[in-house]
């Protein structure tokens, strides 16, 4: 969204609901959990390159994967997954 105008500047496709976004000043990308159908079907999180606005790639996930974080200090991204695998997924960050 261009604040100046308050207009959208482009649409990134993503997987089926999306919920969480994370962003990486240090290499520039976009993080963003897509939800699925939130049952024992995988999600998934869409790499952003936010220079280009293209999707890198998507990686699959636990079911139903909400919010991200990520550890500076080890460039892992966590990613809690809330339906039934009740667990949190563990990304590497790649430049």
């Amino acid at each position: 969204v261009d604040a100046r105008t308050n207009t959208v500047l482009e649409n990134i496709p993503v997987g089926a609901r999306p919920h969480g976004v994370l962003f990486d000043p240090d290499n520039g990308r976009i993080y963003v959990t897509n939800r699925g159908r939130c049952d024992s079907t995988p999600g998934t999180v869409s790499v952003i390159d936010s220079g280009a606005r293209t999707v890198l790639a998507t990686v699959q996930v636990g079911a139903c994967p909400r919010f991200l974080d990520r550890d500076p200090n080890t460039g892992l991204i966590y990613v809690p997954n809330a339906s039934t695998s009740r667990s949190v997924s563990v990304l590497r960050d790649q430049d």
